[in-house]
């Protein structure tokens, strides 16, 4: 049964998904990109090569979901399966399209490759469906309406069905309403583990009507919040995390300045008799600008100085292995970003 509001379903095709031999990419580039414009993705399912296994997952999820992202099996080859199985599937008769195989042999041609009479295959097309150029790849995409279901047929190659996503079938489902999801903001935060994070803003996002999620990822934490409205208060939430860094960029400190664009030249005067980790600080010259940040560390404090401004933070003792090391140098090293607001928006 579909749900209220419009769904999404990604399905892939090829034996050497399922047996692993190469990694989806495909989901997560597409789910991305869809979440990204509001659009709510439901679920993937992966199949191999086989005509009656596609047929069984498409009216599986044709029952359940209001579009069917389909990727894969749309080459020259025996085992390229899609398109005659989607038209049994819509019970609709293959047409050669003569206009795209010209396309073909034009491509092949500038490819300095012969094209074959095996490669006709991919001009043969369900009766009546709207085609998705492919600009990278001789193999079209295609979409149709089945029932009350959208279809999307798309090569399997990110290369050539990502453009095809993002420059076709995005539109296709904005006009027909699929931009109904909440809105997503993610924030970044070091310093603080998961668990506390969330005992500290689950009881606030629910005061605030917001949805959240975690997920940890070493040495950040990520907090998603979803929200029907695109602007919301963050004032709670930034007052809760204020003993920590917070960003709303995935963006570590350390890349950041290794990045020549940045337009930032730091230097760091670290005292002789320090906290442990200032072994662990490196020493950036970094281009342009005449910007000092200077630390200095107790036992269990660490005072960043950047031109006269000061800051203090409170600094773990615990120095049990590499990770907790590495963790507190990125930790720090992100204060400075945000605590001086270092890096505009520009530079980024």
């Amino acid at each position: 049964m579909k749900k209220s509001v419009k769904t999404i379903a990604i399905l892939t095709t090829g034996d050497e998904v399922v047996s692993g031999d190469i990694l989806n990419k495909n989901v997560k580039l597409i789910s991305t990109l869809l979440e990204s414009q509001r659009m709510i993705v439901m679920r993937h399912l992966s199949v191999r090569d086989d005509s009656e296994e596609i047929i069984e997952s498409l009216k599986w999820l044709s029952l359940t979901h209001d579009a069917i992202i389909i990727t894969g099996g749309l080459g020259p080859t025996v085992d390229d399966l899609t398109t005659e199985v989607v038209a049994t599937f819509a019970g609709l008769s293959l047409d050669f399209n003569h206009e795209v195989w010209i396309k073909i042999q034009e491509k092949y041609s500038l490819w300095n490759k012969q094209c074959l009479e095996i490669n006709k295959k991919q001009a043969f097309f369900p009766k009546h469906v709207t085609l998705l150029p492919n600009l990278v790849g001789t193999a079209y995409g295609f979409y149709l309406q089945y029932q009350s279901t959208d279809l999307f047929v798309l090569p399997g190659p990110p290369k050539e069905c990502m453009p095809m996503v993002e420059n076709q079938i995005i539109k296709i489902l904005s006009d027909n309403g699929f931009q109904c999801g909440d809105y997503r903001d993610n924030w970044f935060i070091l310093g603080i583990g998961e668990s506390t994070i969330a005992s500290k803003l689950e009881p606030i996002c629910q005061s605030e009507g917001l949805k959240v999620s975690f997920r940890a990822g070493f040495p950040y934490v990520e907090m998603k919040i979803f929200t029907p409205v695109e602007q919301y208060n963050t004032q709670p939430i930034k007052n809760a995390m204020k003993e920590w860094v917070v960003t709303k960029e995935n963006m570590f400190f350390s890349n950041c300045f290794f990045n020549q664009n940045i337009a930032t030249k730091m230097s760091f005067d670290v005292p002789k008799e320090s906290h442990w980790v200032m072994d662990w600080l490196p020493n950036w010259q970094q281009y342009h600008g005449s910007h000092q940040i200077r630390i200095q560390s107790s036992n269990q404090h660490i005072t960043i100085d950047y031109n006269g401004h000061k800051e203090s933070f409170s600094l773990s003792a615990y120095q049990s292995n590499e990770r907790i090391k590495s963790f507190c140098m990125e930790w720090i090293c992100y204060h400075c970003l945000n605590t001086f607001d270092i890096i505009s928006k520009q530079d980024k």
